[in-house]
């Protein structure tokens, strides 16, 4: 796992913990928040530091991980990945959101407690009618 950032240090400077905005100190394979009431790590993959909030995030975490090392073991075997390959797309991308419905669902219940009818700005959704959000009554 490489643990060199590949972001200048000027943009290094200016990320924060994603859970209390915190400041942020690199270890050797994370990204500790200095907060003494968070403390929360994150990891570095492929020169990439994942600033993910699981807790009220989409994305998890540990998925992006397989799915880097996973690619990282693909690129090793070159022509004779055709097993794995075939292997790889078994398994849900990382673009895959298997939360994502209930996560909406939760979404749509806090939104509707707070006003009958809510309005929502969605910046980069899908086509109309499709996704997740159909199941939850949204978007029809």
């Amino acid at each position: 796992m490489s643990s060199q950032i590949r972001l200048s240090r000027t943009v290094q400077g200016l990320l924060r913990c994603p859970v209390c905005r915190g400041r942020l100190r690199q270890t050797e394979r994370k990204l500790l928040c200095v907060n003494p009431e968070c403390e929360t790590a994150f990891p570095i993959v492929e020169g990439v530091p994942v600033l993910l909030d699981e807790a009220t995030g989409l994305f998890s975490i540990e998925a992006l991980q397989r799915q880097a090392k996973l690619a990282r073991v693909l690129s090793r075997h070159g022509r004779r990945a055709g097993k794995a390959q075939r292997l790889l797309r078994l398994i849900p991308s990382i673009g895959a959101n298997v939360k994502g419905e209930q996560n909406l669902a939760t979404f749509a219940r806090r939104l509707l407690e707070r006003s009958s009818h809510p309005i929502v700005l969605v910046v980069g959704g899908r086509t109309l009618g499709e996704g997740p959000g159909r199941a939850a009554g949204l978007g029809a």
